[in-house]
């Protein structure tokens, strides 16, 4: 569970890796593109997802414990390896971009790799005395004071408008006055904003109710046996059941669910952006389960973060996290990575109907209520039931609450590692009176893509000189319509200019500008997956007409005037 978050975090930002790579070198044609170390972190990202040679398929050498031990091992270490590549790639290449910024040291650099604009919590320390100035707007940009150490603070703040594909720069300077707001707690059990009032559960360590106001709405279905955003700890499932064999003469598992109790309201605060709600519980070889419940101010979403302490056991255990929604004839659905299924009638037959794989969202709904959730963490979800290997011919769920299949040691090639240690969490909620799988995707894309920050010091710039881009911030590439997105850009294989990979998301027929404000444009030719080009497109200076079918990718090859 561990590494698959890693990995999973993995995927999302090398996208903004290879834009910040293609960025770097548009701006600054000197500078050599890092194609091998790019090349090369995709490939371990990859490599972790692949599947057979970690003895599933018998393909290692020795068919015994010490071998599918060595195995993880080698599997574990792609994950990692990725990560620290993409740390290393995007450290740098943020970096360059801040040289060719008009700012001076001690200022944050935010960069936004999304091709539309967004608000997003970015965490950082900062010197203690000190004050945030945001150099579009020249406002004092308040900031939450997380803790306080060795005359450093450690903050949270709202960076906001982030250009699409662009930057936004923060200038530190000393506080006239004090600025960091300490969290002051209040154990009111009750928190709302201008969108949702949220009714917390302190025994469950959970919330007991969110009432959406715009819509007049509960969105928790009270008839549950669990709490919204309760933990459950699951036993049983030992031997050879039919929760991981789908042979009839299999038994099915005997399993028990066991809610987290011995819960705790720690409080309730008020921040420069909202409100910070954190409660805690125990459970089953779970001995402490964290929860911050994040309530925006300008914002329909509510952040739930969790951060486990779980204890290894060997025995079978499945762990999940309940979401039970308030809809009548419940309707499921979830985003895979060109659409969204049904599964009531999208999946061929003999697919799994038990547990889903997730890519940016799922959601519950009815013919007047739509709850997205988007699980930023944890990619597979079960729908009305755990996972309980009845492997069903038909999907017709139990109940109307989406379960996070969080974590679990079922298979045999699964139970060396430990699933022990301290794991973190994350979920994005938002709620309308219909489906809309477009805003969805974004709001997924938001939650998964973080904005990458880079703190300029004076070791990286001496003074304030003169540099291309200005210090209020810019975007590199615009698009017209909100229904088509930059999946990324990178460079081209064969070097021969620049790729555009480029979705539409709403499952519309679409045409779209796609401006490009900083460059020149030579030519623009339609490629196939591989980049073999199809056919040339028309082009003005700054701009590429595209046109889409429903859900459809494009792949675009841009080739820039090389002095621009």
């Amino acid at each position: 569970s561990y590494y698959t978050t890693v990995d999973r975090q993995s995927q999302n930002r090398a996208l903004s890796a290879d834009i910040l790579s293609t960025l770097s070198q548009s701006v600054n044609p000197g500078i050599h593109p890092p194609e091998a170390e790019l090349d090369d972190a995709w490939r371990n990202i990859v490599l972790y997802s692949e599947h057979t040679w970690r003895n599933a398929g018998h393909s290692l050498a020795q068919n015994d414990s010490e071998a599918m031990v060595k195995g993880f091992g080698v599997k574990d270490n792609h994950a990692v390896q990725a990560k620290y590549e993409l740390d290393d790639l995007t450290q740098r290449e943020m970096s360059q971009l801040a040289e060719q910024i008009h700012v001076p040291a001690g200022t944050f650099l935010v960069f936004n790799g999304l091709s539309w604009k967004r608000d997003t919590l970015i965490e950082a320390d900062m010197p203690d005395n000190n004050e945030l100035t945001d150099m579009t707007t020249g406002q004092v940009v308040p900031v939450e004071m997380l803790f306080k150490k060795n005359n450093f603070m450690h903050v949270r703040f709202l960076a906001s408008n982030l250009p699409p594909v662009g930057y936004k720069c923060f200038k530190i300077l000393p506080a006239v006055a004090a600025n960091a707001t300490e969290l002051q707690t209040d154990k009111n059990p009750i928190i709302e904003n201008q969108y949702y009032r949220i009714t917390v559960d302190p025994k469950a360590g959970a919330i007991q109710s969110i009432f959406d106001k715009r819509l007049q709405r509960e969105l928790v279905d009270e008839r549950s046996p669990y709490k919204f955003g309760q933990y459950l700890y699951v036993t049983g499932g030992d031997g050879q059941t039919r929760i991981v064999y789908s042979r009839e003469e299999n038994p099915l598992a005997q399993l028990t669910i066991h809610p987290a109790t011995e819960g705790e309201y720690l409080g309730s605060a008020k921040t420069p952006w909202g409100s910070s709600i954190r409660l805690r519980s125990s459970d089953v070889n779970t001995p402490r389960i964290d929860l911050e419940v994040l309530l925006f101010n300008d914002r329909k979403r509510i952040e739930f973060q969790y951060k486990v302490q779980k204890q290894y056991t060997p025995a079978k255990e499945g762990i999940y996290f309940a979401f039970p929604i308030a809809v009548s004839s419940a309707h499921f659905g979830y985003s895979i990575q060109q659409g969204w299924v049904d599964p009531v009638k999208d999946l061929l037959k003999g697919g799994s109907l038990e547990w889903f794989t997730v890519q940016h969202w799922m959601e519950a709904s009815d013919s007047s209520l739509a709850v997205g959730i988007v699980p930023v963490d944890a990619p597979l979800a079960s729908f009305g039931d755990i996972n309980r290997g009845e492997w069903p011919a038909e999907f017709r769920p139990k109940s109307s609450t989406i379960f996070s299949y969080a974590m679990n040691n079922y298979w045999h090639t699964n139970t060396p590692p430990e699933q022990g240690g301290n794991f973190t969490f994350r979920y994005v909620l938002t709620s309308q009176d219909h489906l809309d799988p477009a805003a969805l995707t974004k709001i997924g894309w938001e939650s998964l893509e973080p904005a990458e920050l880079d703190y300029v010091l004076p070791q990286d710039k001496l003074g304030d000189p003169e540099r291309p881009l200005p210090a209020e911030g810019t975007s590199f590439l615009k698009i017209d319509a909100p229904n088509i997105v930059l999946v990324d850009w990178k460079l081209a294989e064969d070097g021969k200019g620049t790729i555009l990979r480029l979705q539409e998301i709403a499952g519309q027929s679409t045409e779209a500008t796609v401006q490009v404000p900083h460059s020149l444009i030579n030519s623009a030719s339609l490629c196939n997956a591989v980049e073999d080009n199809l056919q040339p497109f028309d082009v003005t200076a700054h701009g590429i007409r595209l046109t889409f079918s429903p859900n459809e990718v494009l792949t675009v090859r841009v080739e820039f005037d090389s002095g621009r």
